[in-house]
């Protein structure tokens, strides 16, 4: 998948980021509940009172980003799918709370950064070097957000080339000299990495659903992710239905999302494992960021589906 036009996010227009520069947004996150140490003491009667120290915290989130990209970079960008499901994590800390998560195709970082702040392990993951490089940046430009260094760690995931195992097998068979295996230490898979992820509540992908292939590729990951998973592991995705004209078209359709949901259908049918879910309520999710909603995105929350459930309308 070549491309040489250039791709501006609506988000970043709407935020009148010059396209031609590199920039950073700044964001205030609403408040948390953090709990502290907690004390035993004795009432005047000698019974034993238990304190619990809780306190509110706001934090600022900064986020390096590109004002403008190739089709292949667009991680390098902020997307409305990202925003959604940042509200949605914001706005139910209490479902994340203590969670081990993964976000697949993380781009900027932005939901998984807000993952980090109540999870108790967060991994995000994306596969081109460029915007894995950005990520690392974000990671470190908001390690105030997360407890401590190995609860936030970046890592390479190609959807296209299975899952962590399976590329560390490929990579040990290959033949890269001892050199090129250093350097991809800092975004490789460890043996405790690879143990986590069979651990692994929480699944994110924002915004992820532009390509065919992609498309393909990203549901037989999750599918791989889910089936190794913790059996109550979700995963949460946002989609803006993007709307084009392709030949023989009447009026503008929303074709890679029906091709997503079609390829779903489609798995369960041929009795691979497929997904079922729902769609959740944006009603109900309140905005953290000042930027208008598409009425187009959609939040879905998934399992894997070893049954042949569909999903629900």
């Amino acid at each position: 998948m070549k491309s040489e036009s250039k791709i501006v996010s609506d988000i970043q227009t709407e935020l009148n980021l010059v396209p031609e520069s590199q920039g950073e947004l700044s964001f205030l996150l609403p408040d948390i509940v953090v709990c502290g140490t907690d004390s035993v003491s004795q009432d005047a009667d000698g019974d034993l009172v238990l304190k619990r120290s809780l306190s509110h915290t706001t934090s600022e989130l900064k986020l390096q980003l590109q004002g403008h990209t190739s089709l292949e970079t667009v991680g390098l960008q902020v997307w409305a799918g990202a925003l959604l499901m940042a509200d949605y994590i914001l706005a139910e800390p209490s479902t994340f709370r203590g969670c081990i998560g993964l976000e697949l195709g993380a781009g900027t970082g932005l939901a998984g950064l807000c993952l980090a702040r109540v999870a108790k392990l967060t991994f995000l993951t994306d596969a081109d070097t460029a915007v894995l490089q950005q990520l690392q940046a974000n990671a470190s430009l908001n390690r105030h957000l997360y407890d401590n260094a190995e609860s936030l760690r970046v890592r390479r995931l190609d959807w296209s080339c299975g899952l962590p195992a399976q590329e560390r097998q490929n990579l040990a068979a290959s033949d890269a000299s001892p050199q090129q295996h250093r350097n991809g230490d800092l975004l490789s898979w460890t043996e405790e990495d690879i143990s986590e992820l069979k651990q692994v509540q929480v699944l994110l992908a924002a915004d992820v659903i532009y390509d065919v292939d992609l498309t393909e590729a990203f549901l037989e990951c999750s599918c791989c992710l889910l089936s190794q998973a913790a059996s109550s592991c979700c995963l949460y995705l946002s989609i803006d239905k993007r709307f084009n004209f392709a030949v023989g078209d009447k009026e503008p359709m929303a074709h890679l999302y029906d091709h997503f949901m079609g390829t779903i259908e489609q798995r369960r049918r041929l009795g691979q494992a497929s997904l079922h879910g729902r769609r959740l309520n944006l009603e109900a999710i309140s905005q953290a960021f000042p930027i208008g909603r598409s009425k187009h995105l959609e939040l879905w929350r998934f399992q894997l589906d070893h049954s042949g459930s569909h999903i629900a309308p």
